[in-house]
């Protein structure tokens, strides 16, 4: 093997680490935000579940847990329908905003 055979094969062998060591950097990254968007969506899943609850407030607000921000609105699409569409939103560790919107029944004693 000569010198130069040794200095292309030492090049390419770089080539193919950096690009392994990028992809791995990546994943890595991927599963970080998916870790953030995880913990986001279990706040907001804990905060639709107690504004689902019968005797929660019923106004739209911030909710006290994780700064989550709890909209309400009655379901037009169909007016003799019983739910409401309830929209929960919050941040996650890395400041991006994650909404979870659900229909839920309406809490009895609700007024259109």
């Amino acid at each position: 093997m000569t010198l130069l055979e040794a200095l292309l094969a030492t090049v390419i062998l770089a080539v193919v680490a950096v690009a392994c060591l990028e992809g791995t950097h990546g994943a890595a990254d991927l599963q970080h935000r998916a870790a953030a968007v995880n913990a986001a969506l279990s706040r907001a899943e804990s905060a639709l579940e107690q504004a689902r609850e019968p005797f929660a407030p019923p106004v739209s607000g911030v909710h006290a847990e994780g700064g989550a921000q709890v909209h309400r609105m009655g379901y037009t699409r169909f007016p003799d329908a019983r739910v409401e569409r309830v929209s929960v939103e919050v941040r996650d560790a890395d400041g991006r905003l994650v909404r979870l919107t659900r229909l839920v029944e309406q809490r009895p004693g609700t007024v259109r």
